[in-house]
């Protein structure tokens, strides 16, 4: 029985570049759990990263700081998981600048994250596209 692994590309060593780097977080996912798993974990990412970014937006516009810190520190912990560093980041510091009433930085810090989430949806749906769980994927031993 052959053992799957990560889609090519993976494991080639931590990529400190800022982005969206999903080999890094991903590979060892895929050692621990498997592809499939890491797969639907991504797919469900994917699937609900939009929602969470505009409920934040409307956390913004409604003043409901303390829903939106929320649904930041959920967004932050999950996009580090599947190893989109720079969402991740742009979340803690939008979730701070909520806490700290630094409401002057928000829109622009929303933007941000934003612009964070869309490479991170290119980048994840790549890997996922890639996946040897996929069909087209490819298929490292």
């Amino acid at each position: 029985m052959s053992r799957l692994s990560a889609p090519q590309g993976a494991g080639r060593g931590r990529d400190h570049r800022p982005g969206c780097h999903p080999d890094d977080n991903l590979r060892e996912l895929c050692d621990e759990l498997g592809v499939e798993a890491v797969d639907r974990l991504v797919a469900s990412y994917l699937a609900l990263l939009d929602g969470r970014v505009d409920d934040v937006g409307q956390c913004l516009r409604s003043k409901q700081y303390e829903a939106g810190s929320i649904l930041l520190l959920t967004l932050e912990t999950s996009s580090h998981l599947v190893g989109a560093d720079d969402l991740s980041r742009v979340a803690v510091d939008l979730r701070l600048a909520i806490e700290q009433d630094r409401g002057d930085s928000t829109d622009e810090l929303y933007c941000a994250l934003r612009r964070s989430a869309s490479v991170a949806r290119t980048a994840l749906s790549s890997w996922l596209a890639a996946s040897p769980s996929q069909p087209g994927g490819s298929t490292n031993s």
